[in-house]
């Protein structure tokens, strides 16, 4: 995995000038990561770059869906809706590998998107999110695919919250599994990469013994919502809104407080973060904006990686198909290498 040190600018920006400093920041990105670029079919990749940086979910599942009624989920024993809390959404499913191996094997929770108001790590009919457990598993794995409460019933810090008490479930029951309770790796996608990164990162989300986590990754998340209060204006030619608002609450002036990037007060951990080429601008920028900021506080630069051909949904539905973008560096990061 390459890494290079990139170094931000001091002090206040105004948007033009923040615009101008992050898409710069984004180009030299470009020179630093480690692009996986096989994987992705090229009829797919024609239509996902025909419809650009976007959000399109029912495309991705249209491209998707059928590559995953033929992935493999042999070898995997699957436990369902075992509660890691007292709310209805504070559930969870195992997939472990069938065989138990010999040495206890890593562990990995994932973390679903939506938006902070939508999302399920298992919906009846759709193979998405059973396919990251499935991929993880069959490659000896132990894997949690839980979900959490979501605003704007229950808003910030709910979710790191619910993070933290998925972790120390693992850490009690890891073992049952056959899984490495020393060796947990963490994986959230959108909302969910927010709310991991705000487990891993914020000290104030953080049990006094520590995160126990012995890795982070980070796909397309959202980490500042005081940037993206601005963004619209400052990147989109739009109006000031936060379209995250339904979690972190109309009063921006909390928004300091409740933003990772300006709060990165917890231990380091290992990290990689993750992008698409076709990710929306929002994401791609705090992609940045995060590898940055671990950058200067750690002294070295976290794993980056760039998906190319991927968009915001397709990264994550590749998963567990012959396109292993996402799922092979993943893989690679719990194991080490």
């Amino acid at each position: 995995m390459h890494r290079r040190v990139v170094k931000g600018a001091e002090g206040a920006h105004s948007p033009a000038r923040t615009a101008a400093y992050f898409l710069c920041l984004i180009a030299l990105l470009f020179s630093c990561t480690q692009a996986w670029t096989q994987g992705v079919p090229a009829e797919i990749a024609a239509q996902l770059r025909a419809s650009g940086p976007v959000l399109n979910v029912p495309q991705a599942l249209k491209l998707y869906v059928p590559l995953q009624a033929a992935a493999p989920k042999e070898g995997v024993k699957r436990t369902n809706d075992i509660a890691y809390g007292p709310a209805e959404r504070h559930c969870l499913d195992v997939y472990e590998p069938a065989a138990r191996p010999a040495v206890p094997a890593p562990v990995l929770i994932f973390i679903h998107g939506g938006a902070f108001v939508a999302g399920n790590k298992s919906t009846p009919g759709s193979p998405f999110y059973d396919n990251i457990g499935y991929y993880f598993a069959r490659n000896g794995v132990v894997t949690i695919n839980a979900t959490y409460r979501l605003a704007p019933k229950d808003r910030w810090p709910a979710g790191a919250n619910d993070i933290g008490a998925v972790v120390k479930w693992t850490q009690e029951n890891a073992g049952r599994f056959g899984g490495d309770s020393r060796r947990i790796f963490l994986m959230g996608h959108s909302a969910g990469a927010a709310h991991a990164a705000a487990y891993a990162f914020m000290k104030g989300s953080q049990p006094k013994e520590g995160t126990g986590l012995s890795g982070v990754i980070l796909v397309s998340g959202v980490y500042d919502p005081t940037l993206e209060e601005k963004m619209p204006v400052a990147f989109l030619g739009g109006v000031p809104g936060n379209p995250n608002l339904a979690y972190y609450g109309p009063d921006t002036r909390l928004y300091p407080g409740r933003s990772i990037l300006m709060n990165l007060a917890g231990p380091p951990v290992r990290t990689m973060v993750v992008y698409a080429e076709l990710d929306m601008l929002m994401m791609q920028i705090e992609a940045g904006a995060l590898f940055t900021a671990l950058c200067r506080r750690d002294g070295r630069c976290p794993d980056l990686l760039w998906l190319r051909d991927h968009d915001h949904m397709s990264e994550v539905f590749s998963v567990n198909t012959p396109d292993e973008s996402l799922g092979r560096p993943a893989l690679d990061f719990i194991r080490g290498r």
